[in-house]
């Protein structure tokens, strides 16, 4: 472990460097996560949120980052992650709006990810939940920049009552507790228009 990168809510990130050549990443520095709090290890949530993870990494699925593994240390649950120094899409837009054409392929980009989520694994219901600017990444390319969407299955341990107030300006109405009705795949299609809004104004509809 190398040094403190971040303190969100969810958990203390890790800078550390990868000794163990996960997925080709030897010699890597990698992003630690340490859960602040979990379900316990076995329990029907943990199971669940494993299982999709596995699931998906042998998906091709683009625009996510996904955890290279996820275990237990004296009975604290960890992910090791790839290591992106990239800012999320608030910090990179500093409140400026993003031209129009810029922001059209950015949102086709997440829409085509989303899609392909949703219909990675049939049966599970599996959706985002988290389209928040905190949890998308914009990582230089080549060809531009790409957005990269953070750990698409986090959602099946948190619950909408956790949101921070800065994350529940961009989630459904349907997410927040009391509202009476089941969320479903359609709260990314409000998650991305409340992202969609940023990029073309450079501030939250909220």
């Amino acid at each position: 472990v190398q040094n403190l990168e971040a303190r969100p809510r969810s958990g203390p990130l890790y800078l550390a460097l990868d000794t163990e050549s996960r997925a080709g990443n030897g010699g890597n520095t990698v992003a630690l996560k340490l859960f602040a709090a979990s379900p316990p290890w076995d329990s029907e949530e943990m199971l669940r949120y494993r299982r999709v993870l596995e699931a998906l990494s042998g998906s091709a699925v683009p625009g996510l980052l996904l955890p290279l593994e996820t275990d237990r240390f004296e009975g604290r649950c960890y992910q090791v992650l790839p290591h992106l120094a990239a800012p999320n899409l608030t910090a990179w837009l500093g409140g400026t709006p993003m031209p129009p054409e810029l922001a059209g392929a950015l949102l086709l980009s997440l829409a085509r990810s989303l899609a392909l989520l949703h219909a990675a694994l049939p049966g599970e219901g599996l959706w985002h939940g988290r389209l928040t600017p905190a949890n998308l990444l914009m990582q230089p390319t080549d060809r531009g920049v790409l957005p990269c969407l953070t750990d698409p299955a986090r959602r099946l341990l948190e619950s909408a009552g956790a949101a921070s107030a800065q994350e529940a300006a961009f989630l459904a109405p349907e997410q927040m507790p009391g509202y009476g009705e089941a969320p479903d795949a359609r709260a990314d299609q409000y998650g991305l228009g409340m992202l969609a809004v940023l990029a073309l104004t450079g501030q939250p509809a909220f």
